[in-house]
């Protein structure tokens, strides 16, 4: 918005929350000020990657003023029941693939794409209610415990740690924590600490309904499983394509854009294994975080698209909000050492 102030001679200032903006347009001695209140967005990298496109036109006097605000509300088309199955369908496949990079076995692989599977309808549902939409998080984790819980009596033993961190690591607000981070770092004060707060929350809600769900899979006499061996390596390809696919499908991302979300996923993922494996798991996200963030910017300008379109799926397999949420699931199970830690 600044940009295309700039390019089109016209005085702006903004400040933008995650629930608001805030825009002060015209010269000093006569602005007009817009308050927009708003709910936090939902991630579609088409349309994100449409409205990139969209910026750079009116800058460079390609498209009308009037041509650009067609295509702006062009852009609000809500999303058909065949898309809400395909991402119902993506919940489960992102989790089935992050079990294996999880080292899950057949019977955690299992279980998290059902917990994918229950996820992704639920988070359908909760696209229609805005009271369920609140407390997502907190139902996602009951349900996630539960059916790890469950499926022991189906599949055997589970390590039911892996699958309820599987099927729950697209709600897992690791994006929210990271940009939070970015816009601190960068002295946009207000909207980091909204955002931050937002994504602690969401740890919290998501670590008490697990807590929850563990609490009544223990009154059934339910035990979790010892935890498996690591799988075959070669499955790790596998689970880098299904994940790519996933990511594609669940962040709403076009189709051409599979082969730097496939290219990024995979350069986190062996960059931060390779680095754990010889300096430990800091420094090894550390440098799968540096490798995939330089390698998604230069895509991007190759390409002309939102560095998110390729950064977002690759934050996945770095799992930064693992940490977050067996911090608060260690705190809630009274192992305050662990949570501290």
């Amino acid at each position: 918005l600044s940009e295309i102030g700039d390019r089109l001679g016209v005085d702006v200032q903004y400040m933008v929350t995650p629930t608001a903006i805030c825009a002060s347009i015209g010269p000093e001695s006569d602005p007009k000020t817009y308050l927009q209140r708003s709910p936090p967005g939902r991630i579609n990298l088409e349309k994100q990657t449409a409205l990139h496109h969209l910026i750079c036109d009116v800058g460079a006097r390609r498209l009308t003023l009037e041509e650009a605000v067609e295509l702006l509300d062009s852009l609000r088309e809500p999303l058909v029941p065949r898309k809400r199955l395909a991402a119902v369908a993506g919940f489960a496949l992102a989790a089935a693939a992050t079990a294996v990079f999880f080292d899950g076995g057949a019977g955690e692989v299992a279980a998290a794409g059902v917990i994918g599977l229950a996820i992704g309808a639920l988070g359908q549902l909760a696209s229609l209610s805005p009271r369920l939409s609140i407390v997502l998080p907190g139902v996602a984790g009951l349900v996630a415990a539960l059916i790890a819980g469950l499926s022991q009596t189906l599949v055997g033993p589970v390590f039911t740690v892996i699958p309820v961190l599987a099927g729950l690591i697209i709600l897992i607000p690791s994006l929210n924590l990271t940009v939070a981070v970015n816009e601190l770092a960068h002295a946009h004060l207000v909207a980091g600490t909204a955002r931050l707060g937002g994504a602690l929350m969401a740890f919290l809600q998501i670590a008490f309904g697990v807590a929850l769900g563990n609490e009544l899979v223990a009154t059934l006499g339910l035990a979790s499983g010892p935890q498996p061996a690591a799988p075959p390596l070669w499955t790790l390809g596998p689970a880098l394509v299904v994940g790519s696919i996933a990511s594609t499908v669940l962040f709403k991302a076009r189709t051409r854009d599979l082969p730097a979300i496939f290219l990024t996923m995979s350069l986190s993922f062996i960059c931060s294994r390779v680095g754990s494996n010889a300096f430990g798991p800091e420094v090894g996200v550390l440098l799968g975080a540096w490798v995939m963030g330089a390698v998604a910017h230069l895509v991007a300008r190759w390409r002309n698209h939102p560095s998110a379109v390729a950064i977002l799926p690759g934050i996945l397999p770095l799992l930064p909000g693992g940490l977050g949420f067996r911090t608060f699931a260690a705190l809630a199970e009274r192992d305050v050492l662990t949570g501290l830690q």
